[in-house]
């Protein structure tokens, strides 16, 4: 068979690294270029932004100039009789600006009495004039018009001829804002063009030479586009004339613009042609000196590699080849040993040294052949609370009290038994030649009860056991199957114990699956429903509340209560789901509730599980946002138990939903362990009194004596009391004495649909 080629030859490697090269001075060339062009485009726009604004003060003072010669020709003395040739005796020093503006005469009522040009003719626009003679003073009117008298764009002043008691008439002066023709600074690029521009009616009021525009023309855009109708691309800047108004627009040729940038284009690129044919000859140089003997080695080595005898690589050519071919031989003569410690890691935990699950479904098929061997006993192992290790001290503390737990169920069993790590906190242990194996599994288990010390930290974490044994027809999974379902059976009977598999459990098994299946299938066609149970305030009568109860609308078995099914959705991931459904579902219908003008607080119950497994503040987050509710619309109920499986993180979450606005409750009071002691550290809202007391209240003096303390403790601290389990009117009654602020029940209401709460 023909030697397969592994990796990328010496020639491929050079022409990847050229390729490379390439591709980094291409990609210098394209910075560079791009942060020159970038640097000439803003230089270019801070001058012409510098540019519009010296233009824009020209304009500014277009009126600024023209006001006081009006001012002082109203005012004139030839001019208050409005006599003709008085008139144009005081026009006469200003023929110089015919070609600039039209001068006009006119009395209060519109008649004219003498023009610069000398046609007595000569009108202007009426507005022109009428407010100086109103208000009396001089008034400019900076809106661009195309006068009709001269074509040109032009705007009017008008100053008042002042008489006895009111104006007489006015002096009107047409200015024509593009005479003289814009010119561009000393300094400023010919490819600069400026135009001016009345914002109000769009008509071009001036430019420059050369400009896209004439002036009188009118534009129909708001801001300049980038190609003039010229067919020019340019960078305009605008600026605004304060006095008038009007719009100064600068622009500039881009390519004119930007010809620095493309002349330094032009070197880098020379310069990288220079780099380019630079590393091409390094490329064929290098590859004359290394390709080949290389591949004179890699030929020498081929030829040992197929199955023939080994032999030594020819340690010759450059420096670096012979090292390589010394470290080849090296590597030959480790190979042997290496594939030795591939094949044990393939086969062991590499924490423990044990077995792993490959290593000891081997040995158990292996042990399952050996007649000598029978019977087989395997021993599955989990640990209760390792995960709470781990989340209390770290992986580190986590690793080192698996490594010493190891050995120390090593120690536990007869020599021959097989102890393995078969996954995260799971051990199988493997029995031949074991008839009974209790008094085995009792070792293991004084061993698990124990105490292990790490760091100074003293860890007991305990451990459940499954039993199966061997019988004629299982295979090795079979048996490591029935131990697992064994394991989970002393789990429910209670952690710490064990278990042997029998028929009666695989029954079970078999239907713990198809109820995990059919929940599954639950979820996704929307089988499961929520009922609501009122918590009624026992001194007014009133509902104070709803709880959220769980329930499964099974096609075939009917309703059916959580007893059925949450402890299979626990020991799966369906209990996260199902709790982010109960949540959204619950939020939903507060909301509902609340929309319709009756607000209603809504509990719902959160699980050990959940607590442990999920982030619960974060499910309540994200219901509450889908929907829409309050979150003093919601209250989690939580068991004592559950809080105490790991208090520090529960309590964390706790605080961080109280911080949300959502209540606490304690579900279940008094029948945890060490209630009172972790009262006070447990954030709670309300606690609700087990209906176990509440049964017996009335008739066992015991438990009134126990309500009665609760409830006094609950109002010494500032909870909220809620009494369970209300069946009779004595137990309302005798709650409602003791000072118990709320009752649940079936006296009280019975768990209905959310169209059955009343409002």
């Amino acid at each position: 068979m023909p030697a397969r080629r592994v990796g990328r030859s010496v020639t491929a490697s050079v022409v990847a690294g050229f390729a490379a090269c390439l591709v980094a001075v291409g990609a210098l060339i394209v910075w560079v270029t791009a942060a020159t062009f970038d640097r000439e485009r803003d230089r270019a726009e801070g001058q012409l932004t510098a540019l519009a604004a010296t233009e824009a003060t020209e304009f500014g003072s277009l009126f600024d100039s023209a006001a006081p010669l009006l001012d002082n020709l109203a005012r004139n003395p030839g001019l208050r009789q409005l006599d003709r040739r008085g008139c144009e005796r005081a026009l006469a020093p200003l023929a110089s600006v015919r070609s600039a503006a039209r001068i006009v005469v006119v009395t209060a009522g519109g008649r004219t009495v003498c023009a610069l040009s000398g046609d007595r003719g000569e009108t202007v626009p009426n507005t022109a004039y009428s407010e100086a003679l109103h208000e009396a003073t001089t008034v400019p009117d900076d809106r661009i018009f195309i006068d009709p008298g001269s074509g040109h764009p032009a705007v009017t002043i008008a100053a008042p001829i002042p008489g006895p008691g009111h104006p007489v008439g006015a002096v009107v002066a047409v200015l024509f804002t593009d005479v003289p023709e814009l010119a561009l600074p000393a300094g400023a690029d010919a490819a600069t063009v400026v135009v001016a521009i009345d914002p109000a009616s769009g008509l071009v009021a001036a430019t420059t030479p050369h400009a896209p525009y004439e002036p009188g023309a009118a534009v129909a855009w708001t801001r300049p586009p980038a190609v003039g109708v010229d067919g020019t691309r340019r960078i305009w800047r605008e600026v605004e004339v304060p006095a008038t108004g009007w719009r100064i627009l600068a622009g500039l040729d881009e390519h004119a613009a930007t010809a620095s940038a493309r002349d330094q284009r032009r070197s880098l690129l020379l310069f990288g042609g220079a780099i380019v044919a630079l590393v091409i000859a390094l490329a064929v140089a290098l590859h004359r000196r290394l390709a080949r003997p290389i591949r004179r080695l890699g030929s020498a080595i081929a030829a040992s590699r197929d199955g023939g005898p080994r032999r030594p690589a020819p340690e010759s050519g450059p420096t670096e080849v012979a090292e390589v071919a010394r470290a080849f031989n090296d590597l030959v003569e480790a190979h042997d040993g290496l594939v030795r410690r591939l094949r044990h890691n393939a086969r062991h935990d590499s924490l423990t040294g044990l077995l792993n699950r490959r290593g000891v479904t081997r040995e158990l098929t292996r042990l399952l052949a050996d007649a000598e061997a029978a019977p087989v006993v395997v021993l599955f192992i989990d640990l209760d609370r390792f995960k709470l290790v781990n989340d209390s001290h770290g992986h580190d503390v986590g690793d080192r009290l698996l490594v010493e737990l190891a050995d120390r169920l090593r120690a536990a069993v007869p020599r021959d038994w097989i102890v393995s790590r078969f996954g995260g906190d799971e051990f199988v242990v493997l029995g031949p030649r074991t008839a009974d194996p209790r008094p085995a599994v009792e070792r293991l288990a004084a061993v698990l009860r124990g105490t292990i010390r790490v760091d100074g930290l003293e860890l007991r974490v305990g451990g459940s056991t499954g039993i199966a044994r061997s019988r004629p027809g299982l295979s090795g999974d079979d048996l490591i199957r029935e131990a697992d379902t064994a394991m989970y059976r002393a789990k429910e009977e209670g952690r710490g114990g064990w278990a042997e598999f029998d028929d009666h459990m695989q029954t079970l098994a078999v239907e713990r699956l198809r109820t995990e299946g059919e929940l599954r299938r639950a979820l996704e066609r929307g089988e499961l429903t929520l009922r609501y149970q009122p918590l009624v305030d026992l001194a007014t009568g009133r509902t104070a509340g709803v709880e959220a109860l769980l329930r499964w609308q099974h096609p075939r078995r009917g309703l059916l209560s959580p007893e059925a099914f949450l402890h299979v959705a626990e020991d799966s991931d369906l209990i996260l789901e199902i709790g982010s459904w109960v949540a959204t579902e619950a939020a939903r219908h507060a909301q509902a509730w609340r929309a319709a003008g009756c607000p209603k607080r809504v509990s719902i119950n959160v699980s050990a599980a959940e607590l442990l497994r999920t982030d619960v503040v974060a499910t309540l987050g994200r219901a509450l946002a889908e929907t829409g509710a309050r979150a003093t619309d919601l209250m989690v109920e939580v068991t004592e138990s559950a809080v105490l499986t790991d208090i520090e993180a529960t309590v964390v979450q706790l605080e961080m939903l109280r911080s949300l606005g959502v209540g606490v409750a304690l579900d279940d009071f008094g029948t945890g362990f060490s209630s009172l002691s972790h009262l006070r550290e447990l954030p709670a809202d309300e606690i609700k009194i087990d209906r176990t007391f509440v049964a017996e209240l009335g008739s066992n003096p015991v438990c009134d004596a126990i309500v009665s303390a609760v409830i006094t403790l609950a109002h010494a601290i500032g909870l909220v009391v809620v009494g369970e389990g209300i069946e009779t009117e004595r137990q309302r009654t005798h709650l409602a004495l003791l000072g118990c602020h709320q009752g649940q029940g079936y006296l009280l209401g019975r768990p209905a649909p959310p169209d059955k709460i009343p409002c």
